[in-house]
């Protein structure tokens, strides 16, 4: 048995007919323009907004630094702003930073918790300067009433993370003066077919019974391996490095397809209850703590974050894959580019931010097994709590 971190593709996706109306225009109201990752969407809107070279953006301390990279590809300049450590803007430094004279602040809403949104619109009006919701962990996620990535004049979405698609990103345009005239290209067929054949590989782990379709799409994915250049290699990578090139790739044909079916008001509410199944099992301890203690109406959350105290996370993500439970980290490496010991709180949470998985597809027999391995390293006192990692 495995718990993957996230939700992963299987061989019934592929046959999943194409719904009458998208998610977005469904749960947005609207929709979107379709990119193949978040970052693409990101790239994109930044540039929409017109800005010059000399002009800069506000972006959180706190970060993947991917999202910061595909800024900066946008010709702009970049400056932090600081996140406390639990998660949440400062608005007070915020403030003072925008009066300053930036032209845009980008805000991210962490594992799907929502930032204090409305006061920062307020903020931005008042200093006319153009807003950014980074809704990557935040699909689904609604404050006071209405959805996360309508109150920003843009919002950037990267769906993979919550669904189960090959790819996919996303630019929600809510500003009418902004005038959105993108042309996307059709994704490399090759990298979308070894995507595809990669994540069904990964699906079957664990499964005595997968062990003839996994012979048979490696030999597919390395076929498609062999029709890729080491440039379009180059221009899909996932990592933290960010090619513009990417900016102009819209979201393949399969994803659109899995995404406009997915039963939204199951998404939201498996999550919720996996969340709170969570919370209720796993005891507090010496050795971290949760991030979220409750779980406020209308919020669809992306993992389960803990704090691993110490310097021992690692050591922690081993012991739960010895339980078959696949854990996520965000802002590992955070941007080269973030002044080292001016933003301490950003960096410890970087340092010590693990992520559990909720996602949808999880039963309870899953969640029990996270529960287990959590209780078990509490129960026996493990030395590396100390950082003897």
């Amino acid at each position: 048995m495995r718990a993957p971190a996230f939700p992963e593709l299987s061989a019934r996706h592929l046959v999943t007919r194409t719904a009458r109306f998208g998610v977005f225009e469904k749960f947005y109201g609207r929709e979107v323009m379709c990119f193949y990752h978040g970052r693409g969407a990101l790239w994109c809107g930044v540039k929409l907004f017109g800005l010059r070279q000399n002009d800069k953006v506000l972006v959180p301390s706190y970060h993947c630094g991917v999202e910061v990279e595909a800024v900066l590809q946008g010709n702009v300049g970049i400056e932090f702003y600081r996140i406390k450590d639990d998660m949440t803007v400062d608005l007070r430094m915020l403030e003072e930073q925008i009066k300053a004279g930036y032209k845009a602040v980008l805000v991210i809403h962490y594992y799907g918790f929502p930032q204090p949104i409305e006061a920062i619109r307020q903020l931005c009006r008042k200093h006319n300067v153009h807003l950014i919701e980074d809704c990557a962990h935040a699909l689904f996620s609604s404050y006071g009433g209405k959805p996360l990535g309508t109150y920003g004049d843009i919002a950037i979405f990267s769906p993979t993370k919550s669904l189960a698609l090959p790819d996919g990103g996303a630019l929600l345009i809510n500003n009418p003066e902004i005038k959105a005239v993108v042309r996307t290209e059709r994704p490399n067929r090759a990298v979308v077919g070894k995507r595809i054949v990669g994540l069904l590989i990964r699906s079957q782990e664990g499964k005595a019974d997968g062990r003839m379709l996994r012979a048979g799409v490696r030999g597919i994915r390395s076929l498609c391996s062999n029709c890729m250049s080491s440039r379009v290699s180059r221009t899909y990578n996932t990592g933290d490095v960010f090619d513009a090139s990417m900016g102009h790739i819209g979201m393949s044909e399969i994803s659109r397809r899995i995404m406009s079916g997915t039963p939204i008001d199951w998404v939201i509410r498996k999550r919720r209850l996996n969340f709170q199944y969570l919370l209720a099992g796993i005891r507090d301890s010496d050795y971290w703590k949760v991030c979220f203690t409750s779980l406020p109406d209308g919020i669809c959350p992306m993992f389960f974050p803990v704090r691993i105290r110490g310097e021992s996370r690692r050591v922690v993500q081993r012991v739960l894959q010895g339980f078959g439970i696949d854990t996520y980290v965000f802002g590992e490496r955070l941007h080269p580019q973030l002044p080292k010991g001016q933003f301490p709180e950003a960096e410890l949470l970087a340092r010590e931010v693990l992520c559990l998985p909720i996602h949808q597809q999880l039963d309870e027999r899953k969640l029990d097994a996270i529960v287990k391995g959590m209780n078990f390293m509490h129960s026996v006192n493990f030395p590396f709590y100390r950082g003897e990692s």
